[in-house]
């Protein structure tokens, strides 16, 4: 929206700035940090000194990530959905390997969705599309895994 129309200048800086910031923040956490960086490269040899719009960075981050992202540019540019998990059930079986075998049962509560990283602490052992509203991810380890949760690096906006 154009900027006179915000009811007043926080609301635009929140809005533009702010907003901004996180978009970019999930963008960089759905491709990895390395996708972002080859992204924004590519996205200001193509266009700088350009005006640009949203297509434009689309396509940019679709053809070197490799991915289709209208989801994401939907969610977050377009609307305001809830992105909810939920830890529902975890089982842990000792395998005869000596391995463990963990499955991870997620519910997704709110409207949008984001992929879920699943861990304990500082160890990422598996991510979830978060797609589904119910979504069953196994993995398999060497040691126990600790007590688990979503998102333990707090870096999607649940």
């Amino acid at each position: 929206m154009v900027s006179e129309r915000y009811r007043d200048f926080t609301t635009y800086n929140t809005m533009i700035y702010a907003k901004a910031q996180l978009f970019y923040e999930q963008l960089r956490y759905v491709v990895g940090d390395e996708s972002m960086r080859r992204i924004l490269r590519a996205y200001y040899a193509r266009w700088r000194l350009k005006h640009v719009d949203e297509s434009a960075f689309r396509d940019v981050a679709e053809q070197v990530s490799g991915m289709d992202l209208q989801w994401l540019f939907g969610q977050w540019l377009h609307g305001t959905p809830l992105i909810d998990y939920r830890l529902k059930r975890v089982q842990r079986r000792l395998m005869a390997d000596g391995r463990w075998l963990t499955a991870v049962t997620i519910e997704r509560k709110g409207g949008g969705w984001m992929p879920v990283e699943i861990g304990d602490g500082d160890t990422i052992y598996a991510r979830a599309t978060g797609q589904p509203e119910i979504e069953r991810v196994e993995f398999i380890t060497a040691r126990k895994p600790g007590r688990l949760m979503l998102d333990p690096r707090v870096r999607t906006h649940d």
